[in-house]
C-alpha cells in the first residue's frame, strides 16, 4: 500500500506486564439523590435495547495524573464522585434499577423490564494498585492489568438481573486515578454513556464551597421509543433464557492502540473525496445526514478494512464486511432528541469479495461505505424494527461479527476528554474486556484534540508482523491473554469463595515449575490395552471441566525427611495405582460416522504417555494460603489442566498431579444421615435448603421468579442390583428441586428440605433407568450454561468422600483446596469439615453484589450460631 492511501500514524500500543497486585480498599452502593414516583415505575425496553441482551457491558473509562498539589485529598476526591453521583443519579435512575423477567406461557415468552424496586443502586469501588501512569501508558501493548480497572467483567447484559446496571471503579494509582464505568448495554448505547459521563462531570465540577451540586442540565430522555401501533410492552419468543444466552468466548487478541493526526486524516479524506463518482441514494431519502461527501469516519474505516483484509492473506474470492454502528436518533424522522436514554444505534454492513476490495483504491471503498450510510434514513430504520416486531431475535457476537469483516464501534465525536472531575484533562480514554473480538476496532478522538483519532484494534492476527506493515509500524506485536476474573467476597469464618481469575494476575508470588514427566501403570496388563467404550452418565460430561481436588500438608519437621525422596515415592505409588486403575493413564478417542453422522467417543489406551506429573515450588507459607480471607487467587495454579473441558482428554493426559491444592473454611457441625430409604430430612437436605433459600433472598428476585435446587446424586446403591462403590466411573446425576422465589421465601426452611428430601427418596431404580433410556434414544451432553440458570443453586461434591485420611506420610491435611474447574454463580461445593466429629465445610461460589447479602443473612447465622433451623 502507497503511503498516499493511508494516513501517517504513530504507535501508542501497550504489551503486557506482569500484574501487580489491585487491592480493593473499599465499595458501596449509590442510589439516586432524589427518588421521584417517576423513578419508581418500571420501563420496558424498545427493540434495539432487547437485541443487545447478550452483549456485554459497555467498559470505558480516563485515566487522569493526580493534582500535585499537597491540598489534593483522595477521601475528599472519592466521597465528591460518590455524592455527585448521586445527584446524576436522579436523572439517570434507570442506570440505579435491575433487570426482571416476566415468564408467560401462551405462547411461551419472555418479558424484559427495568424493575427499581429492591435494588441497592449503582455500585461504587475504590481500589489501589501499585502503578504509574507511565506503567499504563509507554508498554507497546495494553497491559492486562487495565481489564482489572473495570468492574462485572464478562459480564453480558442478561446478567443485570443480578449484577448493578451501573459500576464505577476508581482505581487509584501511585501518581494517578483512573475512572472506569461499566454500564449495562440494554440500558444505554454509546451516545447515552457519555451522555450520562459528561453529566456527571458537570455534576460534580458544579460544588459550591457549601457543598452543593448543580443539577444536570440536559436531563436525560426516559420514555423508550417503541414503534407507532407496537404494543408497548415487547416481547422475546422464548420460554426459558437458556434458549437465547450466548456468552462471548473470544479467542486469543492482540489488543492495540493507534495515533491518527489531524493532519493525515485531513488529507486521505481529501483523496477519498477526490476519487469518487456519484453516490446512489434511495428515492425518498431526506435527511440532515444526506451530504454527498465522503466524511473522516468512512474514509478512515475504508482504510482499516482494507488493512485488515490485507493482514489475513484471505483469498481473492472470500467475502469480507465492514459493520459501521450507526445512531439512529437524527435519522428518524420525526427525530429522537440527543438526550435520548437508551439505545438507538443500528450496525449496518457492506460486503465484497477480498479481491475486489483489494484490488480498487481506498476511495471506491470509501464510496461503498458512504453509499451505506447515506441511504440508511427513516425508511431502512423503520423497516428493521417493524421486521423485528414481527420476528424478535437477540444479536449473538459469535454468529454476528464473523472473522472475515470488521466492526468499527464508538464514536471519536464522544466528548470523552471533556470529562475532568477537577483533574484536569485525561491522558487516555481506556476500555475494558467487553465487546471485543477478532476485528472489532474502537474510534476515540485522539488525546491531542485537534480532530486526532486514536482507534482500538482487538485483532487475532497470528505472529506476523502483515498487520503492522499495512499500516506502517515497525515493532514487536506481544499477545495479551485474558481470563476471566470476578471478585468475589466472603465472610471468613462460614465459607470459601473464589476468585475466578487468571492465577497469577493479582502479582504474588510465581509458581515455579521444576520437573514434570508422565507416569505409566507399573504393569501393564492385556485387560488395560483394551479400548473402553463410555456409558450415558460418562457421555454427558463431555462438556465438564476436570475435577480439581487436593489436600494441603505442612512439611514435617524431622530432619529425616527429603523432598527428593518424597516426589519418587508419590510417583512410584503413583505407579501402582494406575495398575488397577489404568483408565487413568489412557486418552480419548473418537470415531466419525458418516451414515448417519455421529461420533463414538471412547478411552483409548494406546499411544498414551500415562498420568501427567509435576512438581512444582512456590515462595508462600502455609499460613499465607489459610489466613487470607479470600482464597488465594495463585491458588488456581496449583493444579494442571486449568480450565479444561473433558473433552479436552484427546489431547491432555486424564490424570494431572500437582502436590499444591485449595483451602476451606468451617460452616457447622452435622450429624449425616446417609440412608436412602429413611423417612427422615438428612442433614444434607436440610442444609441444601436454608442455603438454597439464602442464596434466593440474596439476590432479591421477584417473587415470580422459578428458582431451582440442583443435588448431584450417586446412583451405585440406588440402582437394583446396585453398583459397587468401587464401580469406576460416573454414576451421578443431578435432580431438581423447583419452585418459584414467594413460595420458597413464603414457606418454612422445613418445607424447603421436605421438598429436597420428597425428590430425593423417589429417585431410585425407575427413575434412574427411565433417564438411561431417554438418554439412549435422544443423546446429549451437558451444556453448562444452559442447565445451570443463574436463579438457582447447585450442590455438589459431598461430606462423607474420606478426604482428610488421605496423609501420604505427611500427618492429617491442614485444608481441602480445590480449583478453577466446574465454578459458576450458585455453585456450592460441600466437604467434610476439617474438624471432623461430622463437621461441614461449605464452599460458595456467588457475584460479589449477592454474596454481601448472603452472608449477613439472619436464617444463615442462625445456623452457623447453633439455633434451631428447621
Amino acid at each position: 500500500m502507497s503511503s498516499s492511501s493511508s494516513p501517517s500514524i504513530s504507535s501508542t500500543n501497550h504489551h503486557p506486564m506482569e500484574s501487580p497486585k489491585v487491592e480493593i480498599i473499599s465499595h458501596c452502593f449509590i442510589k439516586p439523590q432524589i427518588i421521584s414516583k417517576e423513578s419508581q415505575k418500571p420501563i420496558y425496553f424498545s427493540p434495539w435495547d432487547l437485541t443487545m441482551v447478550n452483549i456485554n457491558y459497555i467498559q470505558k473509562g480516563l485515566l487522569f495524573r493526580k493534582p500535585e498539589n499537597q491540598d489534593f485529598a483522595i477521601a475528599t476526591f472519592l466521597q465528591d464522585l460518590k455524592d455527585s453521583l448521586s445527584v446524576t443519579l436522579t436523572h439517570f435512575h434507570p442506570l440505579a434499577a435491575r433487570l426482571a423477567s416476566v415468564k408467560k406461557q401462551n405462547p411461551p415468552s419472555l418479558i424484559l423490564v427495568l424493575n427499581p424496586e429492591n435494588s441497592p443502586g449503582a455500585r461504587f469501588i475504590h481500589l489501589t494498585v501499585d502503578l504509574r501512569v507511565s506503567d499504563v501508558l509507554e508498554p507497546t501493548d495494553v497491559p492486562l492489568i487495565v481489564q482489572s480497572f473495570f468492574d462485572h467483567h464478562k459480564a453480558i447484559n442478561h446478567d443485570g438481573h443480578e449484577l448493578s446496571l451501573l459500576s464505577v471503579q476508581a482505581t487509584e494509582l501511585v501518581d494517578g486515578i483512573f475512572i472506569g464505568v461499566s454500564a449495562n448495554h440494554m440500558v444505554v448505547d454509546g451516545t447515552s454513556f457519555w451522555h450520562f459521563f459528561n453529566s456527571w462531570s458537570e455534576v460534580f465540577r458544579s460544588k459550591t464551597r457549601n457543598g452543593q451540586f448543580a443539577p444536570v442540565s440536559r436531563p436525560p430522555v426516559i420514555e423508550r421509543w417503541i414503534p407507532p401501533g407496537s404494543d408497548p410492552i415487547l416481547t422475546l419468543p422464548f420460554a426459558h433464557e437458556h434458549e437465547f444466552i450466548d456468552i462471548p468466548n473470544p479467542p486469543l487478541l492482540r489488543e492495540r492502540i493507534f495515533h491518527f493526526s489531524a493532519d493525515s486524516l485531513s488529507k486521505l479524506k481529501a483523496k477519498v473525496n477526490s476519487e469518487q463518482g456519484r453516490i446512489h441514494l434511495e428515492p425518498g431519502f431526506d435527511s440532515e445526514c444526506s451530504t454527498t461527501k465522503i466524511s473522516t469516519l468512512q474514509a478512515l474505516s475504508a482504510v482499516m478494512w482494507r488493512c485488515v483484509t490485507r493482514a489475513r492473506r484471505s483469498p481473492e474470492d472470500q467475502e469480507t464486511g465492514c459493520r459501521l454502528a450507526i445512531n439512529n436518533r437524527r435519522r428518524l424522522s420525526p427525530p429522537l432528541p440527543d438526550e435520548y436514554l437508551g439505545n438507538s444505534v443500528q450496525t449496518v454492513r457492506r460486503a465484497t469479495t477480498a479481491g475486489v476490495l483489494l484490488g480498487r483504491s481506498v476511495g471506491w471503498a470509501a464510496r461503498l461505505l458512504h453509499e451505506m450510510v447515506a441511504n440508511h434514513g427513516d425508511k431502512a430504520i423503520r423497516e428493521f424494527v417493524g421486521f423485528w416486531v414481527k420476528n424478535p431475535y437477540v444479536y449473538k457476537i459469535g454468529r454476528m461479527f464473523d472473522s472475515n469483516s470488521i466492526q468499527m464501534g464508538s464514536s471519536p465525536r464522544f466528548d470523552m476528554y471533556g470529562n475532568e472531575f477537577g483533574l484536569g484533562r485525561g491522558v487516555a480514554v481506556l476500555s475494558g474486556y467487553a465487546n471485543k473480538f477478532d476485528g472489532k476496532v474502537t474510534l476515540y478522538p485522539g488525546r491531542d484534540g485537534g480532530g486526532s483519532i486514536d482507534l482500538e484494534t482487538g485483532d487475532h492476527l497470528g505472529p506476523d508482523e502483515a498487520f503492522d506493515g499495512a499500516v506502517f509500524v515497525d515493532f514487536k506485536v506481544r499477545r495479551n491473554v485474558v481470563q476471566s476474573h470476578h471478585l468475589l467476597q466472603i465472610h471468613p469464618p462460614i465459607f470459601v469463595v473464589e476468585k475466578l481469575q487468571s492465577p497469577t494476575s493479582n502479582g504474588v508470588s510465581k509458581v515455579e515449575i521444576i520437573s514434570h514427566c508422565f507416569i505409566k501403570p507399573q504393569i501393564t496388563s492385556q485387560e488395560s490395552q483394551k479400548p473402553i467404550y463410555f456409558s450415558p452418565w460418562d457421555l454427558a460430561m463431555f462438556n465438564i471441566n476436570y475435577i480439581q481436588k487436593g489436600l494441603l500438608f505442612r512439611k514435617p519437621e524431622n530432619q529425616d525427611f527429603s523432598i527428593a525422596t518424597f516426589l519418587q515415592d508419590l510417583k512410584d505409588s503413583l505407579s501402582v495405582t494406575l495398575t488397577h486403575f489404568h483408565p487413568l493413564a489412557a486418552r480419548l478417542a473418537s470415531v466419525k460416522r458418516q451414515d448417519p453422522p455421529s461420533m463414538i467417543i471412547f478411552l483409548n489406551p494406546e499411544n498414551s504417555h500415562g498420568a501427567r506429573f509435576i512438581h512444582s515450588t512456590v515462595d508462600l507459607s502455609v499460613s499465607d494460603v489459610l489466613q487470607p480471607t479470600d482464597v488465594p487467587m495463585i491458588i488456581q495454579s496449583f493444579f494442571d489442566h486449568h480450565q479444561a473441558g473433558a473433552y479436552d482428554g484427546h489431547k491432555m493426559s486424564l490424570l494431572g498431579g500437582s502436590r499444591f491444592f485449595l483451602v476451606g473454611h468451617l460452616l457447622q457441625k452435622f450429624a449425616i444421615d446417609s440412608e436412602c430409604n429413611t423417612t427422615k430430612v438428612s442433614t444434607l437436605q436440610a442444609l441444601s435448603a436454608v442455603v438454597w433459600r439464602c442464596v434466593t433472598r440474596a439476590r432479591r428476585q421477584m417473587k415470580n421468579q422459578e428458582t431451582g435446587c440442583r443435588l448431584a446424586i450417586n446412583n451405585r446403591h440406588r440402582l437394583s442390583p446396585p453398583l459397587p462403590d468401587e464401580y469406576l466411573g460416573n454414576s451421578v446425576q443431578a435432580i431438581r428441586g423447583v419452585t418459584t422465589v414467594g413460595v420458597l421465601l413464603g414457606q418454612s426452611v422445613g418445607w424447603a428440605a421436605r421438598l429436597l428430601h420428597e425428590m430425593v427418596a423417589n429417585h431410585d431404580d425407575k427413575a434412574i433407568r427411565e433417564f438411561v433410556g431417554s438418554w439412549v434414544k435422544n443423546p446429549y451432553v451437558y451444556n453448562m450454561g444452559r442447565m445451570f440458570d443463574s436463579n438457582s443453586i447447585q450442590m455438589g461434591s459431598s461430606p462423607r468422600f474420606d478426604m482428610y485420611e488421605n496423609e501420604f506420610g505427611l500427618g492429617r491435611g491442614v485444608a481441602v483446596l480445590s480449583g478453577y474447574a466446574n465454578k459458576f454463580d450458585g455453585k456450592v461445593t460441600l466437604y467434610p469439615g476439617r474438624d471432623g466429629g461430622g463437621s461441614i465445610d461449605l464452599e460458595v461460589c456467588l457475584l460479589p453484589e449477592n454474596m454481601a447479602a448472603f452472608e449477613c443473612d439472619e436464617e444463615l447465622m442462625s445456623l452457623v450460631n447453633g439455633e434451631e433451623a428447621i
